[in-house]
């Protein structure tokens, strides 16, 4: 959650058009956004987590499958290149591209 708060904190201060927060019809001031995003949350963002027991939730069957799968994404994260993506959009060459985007794509929906 800091880190959502933190990325938002740099686009609200980073904003690229003129007038970034001055504008009246504008819901918050940037200083409001800020001092909003700043804040810690006041409840839980997944409250039927605080209650349970992380250790039973770590010996279900899920988790269990969940770690297999992660094991199996050891060593490097695929790399995506400028040169790839050009031969791709240029000649059309999809594998070079593709088959490190589709590895990208099924590590992060499984770790998600």
């Amino acid at each position: 959650m800091r880190v959502l708060a933190a990325a938002a904190l740099v686009a609200i201060t980073l904003c690229p058009f003129a007038g970034a927060g001055d504008d009246p019809d504008a819901p918050y001031s940037v200083s409001q956004l800020r001092e909003l995003l700043e804040k810690p949350a006041a409840t839980s963002l997944i409250p039927e987590l605080d209650a349970a027991d992380k250790r039973a939730l770590a010996s279900t069957p899920l988790a269990a499958e969940v770690k297999k799968q992660a094991a199996e994404f050891t060593g490097d994260y695929p790399v995506l290149t400028y040169t790839q993506y050009r031969a791709f959009k240029t000649r059309g060459d999809r594998a070079p591209y593709q088959t490190p985007l589709g590895q990208r794509g099924s590590r992060l929906s499984m770790l998600a």
